[in-house]
């Protein structure tokens, strides 16, 4: 990507973003800057990026995570690390700026949601293998994201990729089973679309059975 990189988060932007928006609904003035920071950093980081399936611009993903993650009462740091989810994987920013610039939490959350990179020489399946385990351990907060992530994920990807769903909604499941610390009503809303884009497509899931017992929680 050649996209040049600024050292600050842009500050001139953030009363503007902030008015009218429904993430700062209910949260207090530095929270709101918060989120507002972490929503102007999003929109630098994925200028120009393009939502594979549907032709929108990327942010709209992050976005949408966040509001899911605002929905089922996600604090202002998870918020924030919810649109700031993808920022280290899908563009120059590193987690140290993220660091640098937003509280511990948030660039912890962030850290545990980056997946491995993909140039890094491993195969796919090691990568998300090393991914499920780094998920495993993650904070309650950093689950609920994921969860929210995956919920949204689904939504395109079976209706517009089905031979690449076979290999995603496999990984999905794989991951549901170790996402327990996260929001049980968006746990419940990734298993559904999971479970519905397998029967769509004709798959049965790995650990289906384990799956359905704990949608019976």
């Amino acid at each position: 990507m050649n996209k040049q990189m600024s050292t600050e988060v842009p500050e001139a932007a953030e009363p503007e973003m902030a008015r009218g928006c429904e993430l700062f609904s209910g949260y207090k003035n530095e929270e709101t800057v918060l989120v507002g920071r972490a929503r102007v950093l999003c929109q630098v980081a994925h200028a120009g990026q393009i939502r594979k399936y549907t032709g929108e611009r990327y942010e709209n993903h992050p976005f949408e995570v966040a509001r899911r993650v605002a929905r089922v009462g996600g604090s202002p740091a998870m918020i924030a690390a919810a649109l700031l989810h993808d920022v280290v994987e899908d563009s120059e920013y590193s987690i140290g700026f993220i660091a640098r610039h937003f509280p511990r939490q948030v660039a912890e959350m962030v850290g545990e949601l980056t997946g491995v990179p993909s140039g890094l020489g491993y195969s796919r399946r090691a990568r998300k293998a090393m991914d499920r385990a780094r998920m495993a351990a993650a904070s309650e907060g950093a689950q609920t994201i994921k969860l929210a992530d995956i919920s949204h994920n689904t939504e395109s990807i079976v209706v517009h990729d089905p031979r690449f769903s076979r290999v995603y909604l496999t990984e999905c499941a794989g991951l549901l089973s170790i996402l327990d610390r996260g929001d049980q009503g968006l746990w419940r809303s990734a298993y559904e679309g999971i479970k519905a884009g397998a029967d769509q497509i004709g798959i049965l899931l790995p650990g289906a059975d384990r799956l359905d017992a704990l949608a019976r929680r």
